[in-house]
Parts: structure tokens; sequence; C-alpha cells
């Protein structure tokens, strides 16, 4: 196996990237190699650890038991439109739920 190379070109007339020259650039060559090759590692198993969640919770939320009833036949009341009070107040208790659930 043989050595990689990969050439970064930094704009230092952007201020992050300049800030980040020169901290590569005060780095042992040796060191500035092993910083890259950890920073883009652990960016990789930032990414997979979301990943990581989700499944389980799919695996946990796949042995919870839902029970779903079957939606009654709407009255005529049911089927009226709301003022737009009626509206503005439905938004705020459903804010006021979430708000609550986390």
């Amino acid at each position: 196996m043989g050595d990689y190379r990969f050439n970064v070109r930094f704009d230092t007339g952007d201020e992050a990237e300049r800030q980040a020259a020169a901290f590569l650039q005060n780095m042992k060559r040796g060191s500035r190699n092993r910083f890259v090759i950890d920073a883009i590692i652990e960016r990789m198993n930032d990414s997979s650890q979301a990943e990581v969640l989700r499944q389980i919770i799919r695996e946990e939320l796949s042995h919870v038991a839902l029970a779903v009833s079957q939606p009654e036949e709407p009255s005529a009341a049911d089927l009226t439109e709301l003022t737009p009070e009626e509206q503005e107040a439905n938004r705020a208790e459903a804010l006021a739920a979430l708000d609550e659930f986390f």
C-alpha cells in the first residue's frame, strides 16, 4: 500500500480559512496528518451516531402495540368550518401540547 496525497487550499481572505491554515501551519507535519484524519473520523462517527439512534428507536417502537379505533361518522356539527378565533385557539392548544411534550 502506498501513500495517498490530498492537497487543500485555504482562502486567506476568509477569516475561518485563514485561522485554520495558521493552526495547521503551526503543527508538526505528522501531527497535521493525524489531526486531519482524527477530525474526519470523528465527523464520520457523528453522522453515523444519528443513524444508530434512529435504528434503536425503530427497534423499540416495533415492540409497541398501538390500538387504532375506527373513526365515527362525522356529524353535521363536525363538518362546520371553524371561525378564525377557533382556528387560532386550536393552534395555541396544539403548540401548548407540543411544549409539554418537549
